[in-house]
């Protein structure tokens, strides 16, 4: 069985996301000497699929943002992980991150496109411009998809992985504002 472990704090922060999803799961969880919880990958799908649903998005949507988040805890990148879930929370309710948002194609060549992300999940962003390239590559050899008006999209392995079941090879860049940018956002 797979397993997650995750410090308290984060949990706790996890767990308030989706009080529901952990009193059917609290006891399954266990707490070592360590004060690190364990949890089964199945009752940590559970509680994002039931997080992401809650928040907004529909089942689809939330299996995408589920699968990208804990593909990056189980290759031990929790920075980019279900840790992230605090901030997404966030981000809805201050209206950064729009849960209605779909992604739009607003410029395409045979061979490329640039995607309006109007401010929704990047994983879902990120998820549909993959998608997108490697439709673009089987058709005219190569596929070039840039997406703007997006937020954090999770680990870029995970989009690069996307293209590696399909045989493909794709770099996956990402770029964010300068800090002296947020800076000058916030003032």
């Amino acid at each position: 069985m797979k397993e997650l472990k995750f410090r308290r704090k984060i949990c706790y922060d996890l767990i308030m996301l989706s009080r529901e999803a952990f009193y059917k799961q609290k006891e399954a969880c266990k707490m070592n000497e360590n004060k690190v919880v364990k949890f089964s990958y199945e009752q940590l799908d559970r509680l994002c699929m039931d997080a992401f649903q809650k928040f907004g998005f529909n089942a689809k949507q939330a299996s995408i943002i589920t699968d990208v988040l804990l593909t990056a805890d189980m290759y031990g990148i929790q920075s980019h992980g279900m840790q992230r879930m605090v901030r997404y929370y966030k981000g809805i309710q201050k209206g950064t991150m729009k849960v209605d948002a779909k992604p739009e194609i607003v410029f395409e060549t045979p061979v490329s496109a640039v995607v309006d992300g109007h401010d929704g999940m990047g994983q879902l962003n990120g998820h549909f411009a993959m998608e997108l390239a490697i439709a673009k590559a089987k058709k005219a050899g190569v596929g070039i998809v840039s997406v703007r008006n997006s937020n954090h999209y999770g680990i870029a392995g995970y989009y690069a992985k996307m293209a590696a079941k399909e045989g493909m090879v794709f770099p996956v860049p990402t770029a964010r504002p300068s800090w002296s940018q947020r800076l000058a956002d916030r003032q």
